[in-house]
């Protein structure tokens, strides 16, 4: 009789926590991430437009009244395909890039979709933020914002890593030789998927320096 007992209730129990298992795996299921359209400009567009907007000219414009330079289906198209110096975020969900306009234009929005960003994405967009308005990835890059104030042509940086292992790399960041200001300050993080994107880029060309100049075997 006591072992039916005890029988009986580690049954209960067990039929108890499988319920409570199935039905927490169930809520777990039901929950959808969300992000705000302002978030998901902070986190894409900021380090080129400003955590305000405000922009950083003459590279990146101010984006506050962008409503009245362009409509939501521009800037819809711009997020898409990129512009110049601006890269493409078509690694981004149509539904992340209609919250990011519509929070450009004063609206309240938000996705359901979170796209992960891999680290190369993460390179890329850095590497737009801090350097290429003096440097360009590939020959037919857009002139730089930077280079003509300068009377100077950078390097071409795409598969930097023929010419620099990744410690000379940080090193020149560190110094900023010449007009390069210094990146001392970056979190190293930072560096390395910097270093990997443009390591993830077919070399321009034959890389040497010459003085301030640094130059390659396509004129630049």
């Amino acid at each position: 009789m006591k072992k039916n007992i005890i029988y009986t209730i580690a049954t209960i129990l067990t039929l108890v926590i499988l319920f409570s298992f199935t039905n927490n795996k169930n809520e777990q299921t039901n929950i959808s991430s969300s992000i705000t359209g302002e978030e998901l400009y902070l986190k894409n567009c900021s380090s080129c437009h400003g955590q305000n907007r405000e922009g950083n000219s003459p590279a990146f414009p101010s984006l506050k009244e962008v409503n009245k330079k362009m409509s939501k289906d521009e800037i819809l198209s711009l997020l898409e395909t990129g512009q110049k110096v601006m890269p493409s975020f078509a690694h981004l969900s149509i539904e992340e890039r209609e919250a990011i306009t519509g929070y450009l234009l004063g609206e309240k929005t938000k996705s359901n979709v979170v796209s992960a960003i891999s680290p190369l994405e993460e390179g890329r967009n850095l590497f737009v933020a801090n350097c290429a308005s003096c440097h360009k990835v590939k020959q037919e890059d857009s002139e730089p914002a930077r280079v003509q104030s300068y009377g100077m042509r950078p390097a071409i940086l795409g598969g930097i890593n023929r010419k620099h292992n990744y410690y000379r790399f940080e090193r020149i960041l560190n110094m900023g030789p010449c007009y390069m200001p210094s990146f001392a300050n970056m979190p190293v993080n930072d560096k390395e998927k910097i270093y990997k994107y443009l390591s993830s880029v077919e070399p321009a060309g034959y890389w040497s320096q010459n003085g301030c100049r640094m130059n390659n075997m396509n004129g630049y």
